[in-house]
């Protein structure tokens, strides 16, 4: 039994990472959260949509200025009218106010739902073809996002040449298939951190 233990040792086992290893190939890795940080024309992307948000909130401010003065104005017609006529002007208002709010909370979501969406947008139309071709080139079997690799050896990370590559590539027909007008409001969501 121990003879043949140390044959399976000798024989069986290197045979078995040697087709491991040949199955695997070259493996190269990519911080794909980088990327984002340092391609230009996804600052590009960003630049619209913060110019959006900002409209949303100097449009909110606008709107809780005008609330605000309704409430003052119908704090001082309550000792004009009587009880019940407040009541339903107060009940109004206050419907209107919900109305409102909602109606703006939906705006707030419907721009964080097309940041997503455009940021799947991105990955799926600008970096992952660059990456495909990168690949292609290199002879390369797999490339893996860099924050789910233990340990990664410097001359398997391309994540400068990628962004290198797509900042060269950057055109306006390349951002129009990102617009944000042309962004579907129902797009899909990827995990993500701020850039």
């Amino acid at each position: 039994m121990r003879f043949l233990r140390q044959l399976l040792l000798m024989f069986v086992v290197p045979i078995w990472f040697g087709a491991t290893n040949a199955a695997v190939g070259q493996v190269l890795t990519v911080d794909i959260e980088r990327v984002f940080s340092q391609a230009d024309s996804w600052h590009t992307v960003l630049e619209q949509l913060a110019a959006e948000s900002e409209n949303l909130r100097e449009e909110n401010a606008q709107i809780d200025q005008q609330l605000s003065t309704e409430e003052q104005e119908l704090t001082e017609l309550r000792a004009t009218l009587d009880l019940t006529e407040f009541r339903r002007i107060a009940d109004d208002f206050d419907r209107r106010v919900t109305e409102i709010r909602t109606a703006q909370a939906a705006k707030v979501q419907r721009l964080a739902r097309q940041r997503e969406g455009l940021r799947q947008s991105f990955y799926t139309d600008i970096i992952r073809p660059v990456l495909g071709e990168l690949a292609q080139d290199r002879g390369v079997d797999v490339i893996l996002d860099r924050r789910s690799v233990l340990l990664v050896v410097q001359d398997s990370d391309i994540t400068d040449v990628l962004i290198a590559e797509i900042n060269r590539r950057a055109s306006i027909e390349e951002l129009d298939a990102i617009d944000p007008q042309n962004s579907p409001e129902d797009a899909p969501t990827v995990s993500t951190t701020d850039e």
